[in-house]
C-alpha cells in the first residue's frame, strides 16, 4: 500500500468516526464530494496546505492523521502473506 492510499484509509477512517458523509465533509472543506473520493482512494497525494485543512475539519492534528495513516501502512506491510498455491503436478516450484 502506498502512502497516499494510507492516508486516504485514515482520512474516511476518521470521517466515518465522526459521522460525515463524503458530500458533508467535501461541503465543510469547500471542495467537490469527487475529491474526497480521489483523496480517500488515494488517487491524488495531498499537499500539506490539504494535510492541514483535512486533519483540523477532522478535529485532529495533520500529525496524528500522518500517524495512522503510517499505521495502515504498518498493517499492510507486517500482514502475513497468503501462501502459494501448488502447481498441478504436486511441485511449488519458485
Amino acid at each position: 500500500m502506498k502512502l497516499d492510499r494510507a492516508f486516504g484509509r485514515a482520512v474516511k477512517d476518521r470521517r466515518l468516526d465522526a459521522g460525515l458523509t463524503q458530500a458533508a465533509f467535501a461541503e465543510l472543506l469547500g471542495m467537490q464530494s469527487s475529491a474526497i473520493g480521489r483523496l480517500e482512494r488515494g488517487i491524488v497525494s495531498p499537499s500539506l496546505d490539504m494535510v492541514d485543512r483535512v486533519a483540523t475539519a477532522l478535529g485532529v492534528t495533520p500529525s496524528l492523521l500522518l500517524q495512522e495513516a503510517e499505521a495502515h501502512l504498518q498493517r499492510v506491510t507486517t500482514s502475513p502473506t497468503v501462501p502459494q498455491r501448488r502447481k498441478a503436478d504436486g511441485h511449488n516450484r519458485q
